[in-house]
């Protein structure tokens, strides 16, 4: 029981110094500002650019050699998900409209 007591007695202390250290951390986070950014806008616009254009590239020769060796019902399946994908994205369900009723 006294190394109970002993514990209970130091954990007091070093929980307030805890939650002090916290908000002070978090006093000094909100008042500091982001660092300036080093890149200029033109450079994130051709990082930028130049990824768009790679996956581009990449997508065009999955086209072109995977996408014809694919069976029929895999395309399918990809279809599939690809208009589930569509419609949860514009917010809309791909299954139609579910009032509870059985009836759709």
């Amino acid at each position: 029981m006294k190394d109970l007591r002993e514990a209970k007695r130091l954990v007091k202390p070093a929980s307030m110094r805890v939650d002090r250290l916290i908000t002070e951390a978090e006093a000094k986070l909100e008042g500091a500002k982001p660092a300036p950014s080093k890149v200029s806008r033109e450079e994130i616009v051709w990082f930028v650019s130049d990824w768009f254009i790679k996956e581009e590239a990449r997508n065009a020769e999955w086209s072109e050699r995977t996408l014809p060796r694919l069976s029929e019902p895999e395309k399918a399946g990809m279809l599939g998900s690809l208009i589930i994908d569509n419609a949860s994205l514009n917010g809309a369900s791909a299954y139609g409209a579910d009032d509870g009723s059985g009836q759709g």
